[in-house]
């Protein structure tokens, strides 16, 4: 928010920008009002409008999956920049902010989201927050120099299943022995290698019972959701056949999680 004449108003955007700019005679304003009028009133203006989102939930997810080639560039500095302020507000209020950033491949694929990313992470770290990249290519991402950097000078690792290009790369970067490789090599899910430190390697067996709640939360595997969902319909038809009519019209009305997934083909 900006203060103006004693009040708070809201923060200007990037139409408040542009019209601005209207009013302006030179001709370098104009020639930059020429420039932005793709972003303000073309197909990329999304972000020349306020949000409509609630920075201020105690969690809070930003998705790119959405923004497209042209946007990405922008949309992942205007989304950095957003975490940014955020880890210093918290800051100020003694608050410790966690970041995690999957797919962190896309963010690496540009150099300039790369480096921002390397300044937040320096400033999570001082701090007192904790910053954490996922990623399933640790090929892509150490094309940069700046990621490379940041790996090795990350204190805790956690590597699972590898190819052979990917376990070559750790070899060479990581200094990690071939024993060691051996396991993120063929490895079940929730196996692998963790780094603590300055350089202590762990072999690690992570795995989830498949019959537990943690492990139907977690697990990301579509064929395995899919025959879950498949074996609740099922239950959930053999239940609802021993319902009376009227109790089966109210549950149509308002259905749980569970009755939803019987519902859905009815």
């Amino acid at each position: 928010m900006l203060k103006r004449r004693g009040r708070r108003s809201p923060a200007p955007t990037l139409l408040d920008f542009y019209e601005e700019l209207g009013e302006q005679d030179e001709l370098v304003a104009q020639e930059l009002r020429l420039d932005l009028e793709v972003f303000v009133n073309g197909a990329l203006d999304m972000f020349s409008k306020p949000t409509n989102v609630n920075v201020k939930n105690r969690l809070t997810v930003y998705g790119i999956a959405d923004l497209g080639e042209e946007q990405s560039g922008i949309g992942m500095l205007i989304m950095l920049e957003g975490i940014r302020a955020r880890i210093a507000r918290n800051a100020v209020k003694g608050r410790a902010t966690w970041l995690y950033v999957d797919e962190f491949h896309n963010m690496a694929a540009h150099q300039y989201t790369a480096n921002f990313f390397e300044k937040i992470r320096k400033e999570v770290r001082k701090l007192g927050g904790i910053c954490t990249a996922i990623t399933q290519n640790i090929a892509d991402c150490l094309a940069l120099k700046t990621i490379e950097t940041m790996l090795c000078n990350s204190e805790y690792i956690a590597f699972f299943n590898q190819s052979e290009i990917e376990m070559e790369i750790l070899r060479s970067t990581l200094r990690i022995s071939d024993n060691l490789l051996e396991y993120v090599q063929n490895t079940s899910p929730g196996c692998g290698l963790l780094k603590f430190g300055g350089g202590t390697f762990i072999p690690v067996d992570a795995r989830i019972p498949k019959h537990s709640e943690m492990y139907r939360l977690a697990n990301t595997n579509f064929h395995e959701i899919q025959r879950t969902r498949r074996k609740d319909r099922e239950k959930m038809k053999n239940v609802v056949q021993e319902l009376p009519e009227d109790v089966l019209e109210s549950i149509r009305d308002d259905p749980t999680e569970l009755e939803k997934v019987y519902f859905a083909d009815d």
